[in-house]
């Protein structure tokens, strides 16, 4: 599981992509709006992972769900369950504070 990932995102008011580092139970991500991924996952026995990511948006940008963030930034937290073989999946439905967001991870390359 542990990689480099591209994350699709497709929200009420348009599509973005993020990268992100999954490993060792810690996701780390950015996109080019300067949005800020982090957070960490604990595993089950059957490969579900549950965990939450804090995103931090910067002033002024505007995320999938439609929402500007005002001058001093926005931070909010997303838990998540996602299914073993999540980078599998079509998509996968994420309920944020600020609206629902489909996300579909695909693994570009193992870590080195």
């Amino acid at each position: 599981m542990n990689g480099f990932y591209a994350g699709y995102f497709a929200g009420g008011a348009g599509n973005g992509l993020a990268m992100f580092v999954i490993a060792d139970g810690r996701i780390s991500g950015a996109d080019m709006a300067g949005v800020k991924f982090d957070g960490a996952f604990s595993e089950d026995e059957g490969g579900k992972l549950t965990g939450a990511v804090s995103v931090q948006v910067p002033p002024g940008v505007t995320v999938v769900q439609g929402v500007t963030a005002p001058a001093q930034g926005l931070t909010y937290e997303v838990p998540f369950v996602f299914p073993a073989n999540f980078d599998k999946e079509p998509f996968l439905e994420l309920r944020t504070p600020l609206g629902n967001v489909n996300v579909r991870l695909q693994k570009v390359r193992d870590l080195p």
